[in-house]
């Protein structure tokens, strides 16, 4: 098996040693430009380089921010990685990289370091690296924490602190190039993106929001609401909550991968539960999954596979339970036949939720027929689906249902 491979099937699985981790935040800031250049073929194509970058850090616990380094090449940017790394020690150091989906294309293809020593990744999609660990060094990604473009979390920090944190002006049509001289404007610029995150890791998510193991845990932006919601809604102290969230975790790869596709996507219309309902106090609404479930529960959802509903008879009857019918409870796979629109005559399952498809037809990428396909999809979806297509079930693979209807 790949060390790839293995991270990634490992990645949810909490380790048996303990880590220590450093108290000193670091942030990259890379500047690039695009030129035109030639290729092999003598065609005109984009290329795109370096063309400074800037490292802040944060002591968390003093809440300084000081300037590590400002320079111009992968060389140098090498040399300042293992400096961070000879500087950690035995213990890990967190560096957050704004929309690290760009800067990672630049580190794989430029940075030995980062290319050797990769030991975990997780990624949201393809090119969207949420994190990626080298040695003892772990990049993550700001923007999927905190959710907002450096304009804006400028904008927020100048009026909670007083202070002016507005983003910097910076002339983005000029013509530059590697060699080309930089300005003191231009590098007090490319620093203050870093202090910029920084300042407000240490504001809103350290001392706000009090979440004090954000180098334990991979959050995001929603579990930054997750987080707030419980800190004022619930009376589950913050080491149960931490306990209990362990205790959710997938039980294996295939549980992960399976929960991954289901939650994945959704619906792009409306859940039919509500047609002709008057709704009161709503403060958001959303009908693309079983999302909205999961973000009002107090606590994460403990997700267990049910064996006995891999039977059909037995899932229909599940499916009649009262409890069933007032929430969404279970996700799962169920292959189907013979599926095709019923008398509404309203297509809502897209191409790219149903798998294994044979013989399908579609129209603007949702499906109108096919021979046979999967449904890998959370209740709700599913629910949908019955409500505007007919088929036949030939087989359900998993489900897995809400530990208090198991």
């Amino acid at each position: 098996m790949s060390k790839s491979k293995y991270a990634r099937q490992n990645r949810y699985k909490e380790r048996k040693r303990n880590i220590d981790y450093n108290n000193m935040i670091y942030c990259i800031d890379i500047e690039t430009s695009t030129q035109k250049g030639t290729n092999y073929k003598g065609e005109k194509v984009p290329c795109s380089f370096m063309i400074s970058y800037a490292i802040s850090k944060l002591d968390i616990d003093t809440g300084e921010i000081s300037h590590f380094s400002f320079k111009r090449n992968y060389t140098q940017l090498q040399n300042d990685l293992e400096k961070i790394k000879e500087l950690s020690g035995d213990k890990k150091t967190l560096i957050y990289i704004h929309n690290f989906s760009y800067e990672w294309s630049f580190f794989s293809n430029n940075i030995p370091f980062y290319k050797d020593n990769i030991t975990r990744s997780l990624f949201m999609k393809r090119h969207k690296p949420l994190l990626i660990d080298c040695d003892n060094l772990s990049f993550r990604c700001s923007y999927l924490l905190l959710g907002k473009s450096v304009k804006t979390l400028g904008h927020e920090l100048t009026a909670i602190t007083g202070e002016n944190w507005d983003k910097l002006d910076y002339d983005y049509q000029k013509n530059r190039t590697p060699l080309s001289p930089i300005s003191d404007a231009e590098k007090e610029y490319n620093y203050k993106d870093c202090d910029i995150v920084l300042k407000y890791i240490h504001t809103k998510i350290l001392n706000t929001y009090n979440i004090r193991d954000l180098w334990k845990k991979i959050y995001t932006k929603t579990g930054i609401v997750r987080f707030d919601n419980i800190k004022h809604n619930s009376t589950l102290d913050y080491k149960a909550f931490s306990l209990f969230n362990k205790d959710c975790i997938p039980a294996d790869f295939e549980q992960y991968s399976i929960e991954q596709l289901s939650f994945m996507g959704g619906l792009v219309s409306f859940d039919f539960s509500i047609i002709g309902k008057t709704l009161e106090n709503i403060a958001s609404f959303d009908a693309c999954s079983d999302y909205p479930y999961q973000m009002l529960k107090p606590f994460p959802t403990k997700f267990l596979k049910a064996p006995h509903l891999e039977n059909i008879k037995e899932f229909n009857k599940f499916r009649s339970d009262p409890r069933y019918n007032q929430h969404k409870f279970w996700y799962g796979i169920i292959h189907v036949k013979n599926l095709k629109l019923n008398k509404y005559n309203y297509a809502i399952l897209s191409g790219h939720k149903f798998f294994q498809s044979v013989d399908m037809e579609q129209i603007f990428g949702k499906v109108v027929k096919a021979a046979r396909g999967v449904f890998i999809c959370t209740s709700i979806d599913f629910e949908n689906y019955c409500k505007f297509y007919d088929f036949e079930f030939t087989e359900i693979d998993k489900i897995y249902v809400n530990r208090y209807l198991n």
